[in-house]
């Protein structure tokens, strides 16, 4: 039941699964055992030993030809859940070349065994390809004496899962990967140890065929769908038709559905190859407006105005059964299936579909609570969210008997009688919510530590919103909280991470999935946190230095070592902690998302950890992309404190000279910045346009659209409002508004993007003073932001202001070594 006969082509190889329900401690009926190849893996090893290039080092080569790999389901391991693998050197053996045998009970156990191997004994580590990728250098070698443990050493899972990924993610970093990118971030799934992973791409050409049988013409559905950069909010956020762009017929078109569906074939290969499970989308209710037309008795609720319209189907409805039965059928046969699917219900403005039949304040509030913490059950609601859920999880169950439904948790919150509710409608071992905000606001340790009333849960981390690049993340709660769940919930069966954006804070994530195994000592157990900083220092470059150690240990008492509980929940930025809210990407008097926010870790510690890895960088002839990305990263982090001041000055000063002086200096801070950042390709806005551009095949229009999408999300969110709406004010717009909430939501701190947007930006609010004295003319500054807004977002050949990327401009170790004499 893995594969269909359609995808056979693709999935050679493969293990085809035995559905069998684990014993009941386990909690969640599947089993992971022998999935994957051992040829997928060691193509893995080779593709990474020899750094995505296609010639390879000798050294390389016979590394990887010393590694004797495989798939062992009976091999030993620590307990429960009996998932493991193994390390052990061998004699030299002059006719294999294998020195070192590595095996695990399944493809991704064995591909971590690998990274665990490379990492401990070869000084390697492994990471996002824009966060400075994988440090796999290697040194000559003896192959006659290569290094391991000459008695087998067993590693083992603490739990089942290890996940990997957010709905929104899909937009915010991954809306323009081709599948070269899905290649290197399935390896480091797998390297990661990920052995479940949300494989959210090609849905709408599903979606499309699927309406289409109900009466939803083409036109229709590619108006309805989101442009290409915001697609994850029309799939279940009830925000729809967002992206139109001028040169378009439609806001979605028929080429980009194709061809990532196409691209979702080959991202499904790769991670079943390998042994990772696919979590597929499956129909949640949401549906075109023109439904409500073309089905006039269905209990559809049509919410919004404009081409901003959405419409949900209650689940009770027969027509939500006819339409997630085609869709299920449509989407097996399309792209087979690992039997996890991914449902969440509508979550964005407040009001699930499911709760239409009766009072949402009633049905959809926290539950009361007792003095001892302890929820009051409310019937009617556990009764509603029962049959509700019941007619969700139907369909799955019809089309694919072994079907295991995964929820987002954090949307139910501290509503444990609906919870209650959906824990009655599907069978045991096959609902798994994710409480995703764990690091923050856990749920299943509230209400007297309920464990989601023994539903299967993954503890699980948000940790990013808006994909902003800001370096943040407790990693004291990260060695305290999974083991926490581990020792006391009744029913945790995974280690997972939610970020909304990837390509940020690399360090924080690897120490989040090593703690899902027993590092070898059959105990689960914290680790001495100030010597994973040293050896992970060791690992990021491959070589010890004690200038490279001491500014992680910086970075690990600042950035990395706040207590959530107290800077993440009561202290000054609150949670928005990571965002980013610094002085070179606000805007006077912008609204909620551009205040800066006073500083809540020792930067002059960081600043410091910057001299350090500076110093470091200036003994070596050449640097590796981790430490190129980190000289970026690190004075990136500082420069932006720093702008905090000049912009407040900016922001403080009452006359026209006083805001000339603030300004240059605030402008220089960004410029500065802005060629930092534009030294390593990590950061540069570049990247992200020339991979829009790239997707299109060819097609001029299509090109234009797709940059278009791509500049507009990283700059105002919505795109720009056309001429005729200037100037647009500081409130959520349906469809666009240079000036929204959202404007600032998910602002990066790239290379490019300083300078051609940020910068302008600000620019604005000196050029309307200059214009019209004080008090500030708020019409003619909206004007300006408004104009330069739609002027970068159609600046196609750059005609305006060029950019950097996707190559690096300049010599990273000259211009940090400046910029840090210059500002600290």
């Amino acid at each position: 039941r893995t594969i269909t006969n359609k995808m056979a082509p693709y999935v050679v190889g493969v293990c085809v699964l035995s559905m069998m329900l684990l014993p009941e401690a386990s909690g969640v009926a599947y089993d992971i055992k022998g999935r994957g190849s051992v040829p997928a893996v060691q193509d893995l090893v080779e593709r990474v030993l020899c750094n995505y290039q296609e010639e390879c080092s000798a050294a390389a080569v016979q590394l990887a030809k010393s590694l004797n790999l495989d798939i062992d389901t009976s091999l030993r391991c620590h307990g429960s859940p009996n998932l493991c693998f193994s390390i052990k050197k061998s004699e030299y053996n002059a006719r294999t070349d294998s020195t070192v045998s590595i095996r695990g009970t399944s493809g991704v156990d064995l591909t971590y065994g690998v990274a665990t191997y490379l990492r401990l004994y070869w000084n390697m580590s492994f990471a996002w390809q824009r966060t400075g990728g994988n440090n796999v250098a290697i040194p000559d070698f003896n192959k006659n004496d290569i290094p391991g443990p000459t008695e087998e050493k067993v590693y083992s899972r603490n739990s089942q899962f290890s996940y990997f990924q957010n709905v929104v993610a899909s937009s915010y970093t991954l809306a323009f990967y081709d599948f070269q990118d899905w290649q290197k971030l399935i390896d480091w799934m797998a390297l990661s140890g990920i052995n479940l992973a949300l494989a959210y791409t090609g849905q709408e050409e599903i979606y499309r065929r699927t309406f289409l049988k109900f009466g939803v013409n083409d036109t229709q559905f590619g108006n309805w769908s989101n442009g290409p950069g915001w697609l994850s909010w029309s799939r279940g956020q009830s925000m729809h038709g967002v992206g139109a762009h001028s040169g378009s017929a439609v806001t979605l078109p028929q080429a980009w559905m194709t061809s990532q569906s196409e691209l979702q074939k080959k991202i499904l290969e790769q991670m079943r190859n390998l042994g990772i499970i696919a979590v597929l989308p499956v129909f949640q209710g949401n549906v075109p407006p023109i439904m409500s037309y073309l089905h006039p008795t269905a209990n559809i609720s049509v919410q919004g105005g404009g081409r901003h319209y959405a419409a949900w189907l209650d689940a009770t409805d027969p027509l939500f059964e006819q339409i997630a039965d085609l869709y299920m059928k449509n989407m097996i046969e399309e792209y087979g299936t690992d039997h996890w699917y991914e449902a969440d219900g509508y979550f964005a403005a407040g009001r699930p579909p499911w709760l239409d039949s009766v009072d949402y304040e009633t049905l959809h509030g926290d539950d009361t609570v007792s003095p001892k913490g302890v929820a009051k059950l409310n019937p009617a609601v556990v009764d509603n969210a029962r049959i509700h859920a019941e007619k969700a999880y139907g369909p799955m169950k019809k089309a694919d008997p072994d079907a295991i439904w995964l929820y987002q948790g954090w949307i139910l919150g501290g509503q444990y009688s609906y919870i209650k509710g959906m824990s009655e409608a599907v069978p045991a071992g096959h609902l798994v919510i994710s409480d995703m905000w764990c690091e923050f606001s856990p749920i299943w340790n509230s209400n007297d530590d309920f464990s989601f009333f023994n539903v299967s849960f993954i503890w699980g981390v948000l940790h990013n919103f808006g994909g902003n690049v800001g370096m943040w993340g407790s990693v004291p709660t990260l060695n305290s909280g999974p083991y926490d769940a581990m020792q006391n919930a009744t029913s945790l069966v995974g280690i997972g991470m939610f970020p909304e954006g990837i390509d940020q804070n690399p360090a924080y994530y690897q120490f989040l999935f090593d703690t899902n195994w027993d590092r070898g000592t059959g105990k689960v157990a914290p680790v001495d946190l100030k010597e994973w900083w040293r050896t992970y220092s060791l690992q990021r470059y491959g070589v010890r230095d004690s200038n490279a150690e001491e500014a992680w240990v910086l970075l690990s008492e600042t950035v990395y070592g706040s207590k959530q509980e107290v800077d993440g929940g009561t202290g000054n930025r609150g949670m928005y902690q990571e965002k980013a809210r610094d002085g070179i990407t606000a805007y006077p008097f912008g609204g909620e998302m551009t205040k800066v926010q006073p500083d809540w870790y020792n930067v002059s510690a960081v600043a410091m950890a910057w001299y350090h890895l500076q110093t470091f960088a200036n003994k070596l002839k050449s640097i590796p992309e981790t430490l190129s990305y980190d000289l970026a990263n690190v004075g990136r982090e500082v420069l932006a404190k720093k702008s905090n001041t000049l912009f407040q000055a900016v922001e403080n000063a009452t006359t026209l000279t006083s805001v000339q002086d603030a300004g240059t200096r605030l402008s220089a801070i960004v410029s500065d910045t802005d060629d930092l950042l534009c030294a390593n390709y990590g950061f540069t806005l570049g990247w992200w346009i020339s991979h829009a551009r790239n997707l299109a095949n060819g097609s001029a229009e299509e090109m234009n659209l797709y940059e278009w999408s791509a500049r507009a999300q990283v700059s105002t969110w919505l795109p720009a409002c056309p001429k005729e709406q200037w100037p647009t004010s500081n409130t959520t717009k349906s469809i666009c508004g240079s000036r929204s909430d959202l404007a600032d939501y998910s602002n990066k701190q790239w290379g490019g993007l300083l300078s051609a947007f940020y910068l302008p930006r600000q620019e604005c609010y000196y050029s309307s003073l200059k214009a019209h004295g004080f008090p500030l003319n708020l019409d003619a500054y909206n004007v300006c932001i408004d104009e330069m807004s739609w002027n970068f977002q159609h600046d196609y050949a750059q005609k305006i202001t060029p950019i950097c990327g996707p190559d690096p401009k300049g010599d990273i170790v000259e211009i940090s070594e400046k910029l840090l004499k210059k500002y600290v």
